[in-house]
């Protein structure tokens, strides 16, 4: 990649705004090098925490395979998405009504969460 106008690139608005998220230095030859930086991804669709599980796990498999950029996936939910997969994925007994024919009905909940462990 040609980052011989990075400099002019990160000093032009509204590009200013990153200097907060990146961190370079130049090298001996005076070539940008750019040491870390703050990447966001949005997504869309994504509404339920389960949804946000699945998510994360496969920011974390994704962040595990490209092990050499040491990216760390956050999300404002982490700590309890974290306690949800910790979870055992179980068959809950929710409760228990009787039909108008008089037959026990019995409702299930398959992970509660609606997530499953690998």
């Amino acid at each position: 990649m040609d980052m011989t106008q990075f400099d002019y690139f990160i000093g032009t608005d509204p590009y200013t705004a990153w200097k907060d998220g990146v961190r370079y230095r130049h090298d001996s030859e005076n070539r940008v090098v750019i040491t870390s930086m703050l990447l966001m991804i949005g997504y869309k669709g994504t509404s339920s925490l389960a949804g946000k599980a699945n998510l994360l796990r496969s920011s974390r498999k994704i962040c595990a395979r490209y092990s050499q950029y040491d990216m760390v996936p956050f999300d404002t939910d982490a700590e309890l998405v974290d306690v949800i997969l910790a979870v055992p994925s179980t068959t809950i007994r929710k409760n228990t009504k009787t039909t108008h024919s008089g037959y026990p009905m019995f409702d299930f909940i398959e992970n509660a969460f609606g997530c499953t462990r690998d």
